[in-house]
């Protein structure tokens, strides 16, 4: 139980839809996520997802690939931005667990 908490602390996701890390760094900041880290994972908490169309509502869409989150024995998940916030420092960044299915990460401290 200690390994995957300390995993997910440190950006990494676990394998299954619940395994997102608790913090994912992107342009030297860091962005914690929706869960909470000793808990939820373990509990099988329903993530709240955004779909495509979700996004596009809240004016968060087109995203742009930025990079990955490595997984724990398993393919990596991609990690987006907004299109036109990838220069500066965005407030949220999203992941995709699945098809359809992205995680809204906030930025951690102030500005």
């Amino acid at each position: 139980m200690f390994l995957p908490r300390v995993l997910r602390q440190h950006g990494y996701a676990l394998p299954g839809r619940n395994g997102i890390p608790c913090t994912i760094p992107y342009g030297q900041r860091s962005y914690v996520g929706p869960l909470e880290c000793d808990r939820d994972y373990m509990y099988g908490k329903t993530l709240n997802c955004r779909s495509q169309t979700d996004l596009i509502n809240k004016g968060w869409w087109p995203l742009e690939r930025v990079g990955s989150i490595p997984t724990l024995l398993g393919v990596s998940r991609p990690l987006f931005v907004e299109s036109r916030l990838k220069q500066d420092t965005p407030t949220a960044v999203f992941m995709l667990v699945e098809p359809g299915c992205y995680v809204p990460y906030s930025l951690l401290g102030g500005p």
